[in-house]
C-alpha cells in the first residue's frame, strides 16, 4: 500500500541563488511528489522564485528580510502571517533551509506541536543554535551537510543535546558526460573564483598570489564571480591591493554570473581561497565543467570532497605563496594527470551527491521527525554523538 504523503514546509529566509539555495533546489527537483507536498514559505521578490514555479511548488512569498532590524510590531505581524500559513496549509514538518530562520520556525513548531528540521551549512552555526537553547523542544533533527560540518556543531554545542545527520548537498549535473575532454586551455592561464566577494572568502589571499604567480611564472588571468554585500567596500579593498601589487591588469571583476559551469568551462582552475567552509558547492561545479579546484587542505567541506576524492590541488598552507605553487601545479600537469583528477571527482560527486538519493534520505528524516512527534509528542532519538551518516 502507497504511504500517506506528508505536508512538508521549506522555510528560505533569503531565496538568493547561492550554494545553500541552488542544493535547496536540486533536492526539490528530485522529491516524488507522490510521497511529499511540499510548500515553499520565503523572502519576497526572491531571486530564486521563477526556478520554483517552473517546478510548479506551492510558494508564499511572505517572509520579510532583515526582521531582526525591524520593530516588535513587524515581527510579531510577521510571525502571525507565518503561523497563518502553517495552519492553512496543514503543515506536518518544517524544514528551515538556513539557520537564520530558526527562531521563527521553532516557535511556530513548539506552539503548534510541529517538528522542525534544520540545515546546518554555515561554520557559524553552532553559536547561532547555542543562543537558541531556551527555544529548541521542536527541533526534530540538525543536518550537516559535511562531517566537517558536523564535527563544528559537536565541538559547539553540549554533547547529546542535539540529533544532528550528515547528509551531503545534492547536485544534478549539468555538464557533457563522458565526451567532456578535461584539456588545459591553451595561451593565458585563467582562474576562475566563483564567491560573494567578502573578507571571509579571502579574495584577497588570491590577489596576493597573483602577484607572486606573475612575477614567479609569468602572466594569469583572475575572474571574480559574485558580488559583495552592500556597504563593506571589500571590492575596493580589493583593487587597491591589485593596484599597489602591480596585478590590477590581471583581475577582472565581472559580477554575480548565471553560467558558473561556462566560466568554469574555460578556465584552468577554480580557486576558492577561503580559510574555512562549510562544504563548497563550487568545488562541485568545478568538477562538472571539467576544471581542476584548487583549496586550502585546512578549509574544512572542500577539503574533505577534494580530499575524498583525490579530485584537486590542496595548498599545505594558507599564504599567497603556497596558493601561487598550487596554481603553477594547475598549469604545469600534463592532460592525462589533470583529467584523471576531474574524473575522480565526478566519479565521487555521482556516488555522494546524487539528487535521488540526497531525496531519500532527507525524506527518511522528515518521515522519521513526524512519526516520532506523533508517537510522544516531543523531540527524542539518538543524540549528536551517536548521529547518523545518510551521505
Amino acid at each position: 500500500m502507497a504511504r500517506k504523503a506528508i505536508k512538508v514546509a521549506i522555510f528560505e529566509p533569503l531565496g538568493n541563488l547561492f550554494g545553500s539555495e541552488r542544493s535547496m533546489l536540486d533536492l526539490l527537483g528530485a522529491l516524488s511528489l507522490s510521497n511529499v507536498e511540499l510548500a515553499v514559505y520565503c523572502a519576497r521578490n526572491a531571486p530564486w522564485l521563477p526556478l520554483l514555479r517552473k517546478l510548479n511548488l506551492l510558494v508564499y512569498d511572505w517572509f520579510a528580510i532583515d526582521l531582526h532590524k525591524k520593530s516588535r510590531w513587524a515581527r510579531a505581524t510577521a510571525f502571525a502571517k507565518f503561523l497563518t500559513f502553517l495552519m492553512k496549509e496543514r503543515i506536518e514538518l518544517i524544514h528551515v533551509n538556513q539557520a537564520g530562520a530558526g527562531p521563527y520556525a521553532l516557535l511556530a513548531g513548539h506552539m503548534l506541536g510541529i517538528p522542525v528540521v534544520l540545515h546546518s551549512r554555515w561554520h557559524e552555526d553552532g553559536e547561532t543554535i547555542q543562543s537558541w537553547r531556551h527555544n529548541t523542544a521542536a527541533l526534530a533533527r540538525i543536518v550537516c551537510i559535511s562531517h566537517y560540518q558536523m564535527e563544528l556543531l559537536e565541538r559547539q554545542l553540549a554533547p547529546g543535546s542535539y540529533d544532528i545527520a550528515v547528509v551531503r548537498n545534492p547536485y544534478q549535473r549539468q555538464g557533457v558526460d563522458g565526451a567532456r575532454k578535461h584539456v588545459l586551455p591553451t595561451g593565458k592561464p585563467v582562474f576562475v573564483c566563483p564567491a560573494r566577494l567578502h573578507p571571509h572568502k579571502r579574495q584577497d589571499l588570491l590577489v596576493r598570489a597573483t602577484a607572486i604567480f606573475k612575477n614567479t611564472y609569468g602572466p594569469c588571468a583572475i575572474r571574480f564571480l559574485g558580488h559583495e554585500i552592500n556597504g563593506i567596500q571589500y571590492v575596493e579593498h580589493l583593487r587597491q591591493l591589485a593596484h599597489q601589487l602591480g596585478v590590477l591588469d590581471c583581475i577582472d571583476f565581472a559580477g554575480y554570473s548565471t553560467d558558473i559551469i561556462g566560466e568554469l568551462s574555460e578556465s584552468t582552475g577554480m580557486v576558492l581561497p577561503s580559510e574555512t567552509e562549510a562544504l563548497g558547492r563550487v568545488i562541485f561545479e568545478a568538477w562538472d565543467a571539467g576544471t581542476v579546484p584548487i583549496a586550502w587542505r585546512g578549509s574544512g567541506g572542500p577539503a574533505e570532497s577534494i580530499g575524498g576524492a583525490d579530485g584537486g590541488i590542496l595548498y599545505p598552507h594558507l599564504t599567497p605563496e603556497s596558493l601561487a605553487e598550487a596554481m603553477f601545479q594547475a598549469t604545469s600537469m600534463d592532460g592525462e594527470s589533470r583529467s584523471l583528477l576531474i574524473q575522480n571527482g565526478v566519479n565521487w560527486l555521482e556516488s555522494n551527491c546524487a539528487p535521488e538519493n540526497h531525496a531519500k534520505a532527507i525524506l527518511a528524516i522528515w518521515r522519521d521527525a513526524i512519526a516520532r512527534t506523533v508517537s510522544v509528542g516531543t523531540r527524542g532519538g539518538r543524540s549528536a554523538r551517536e548521529g547518523a551518516s545518510y551521505s
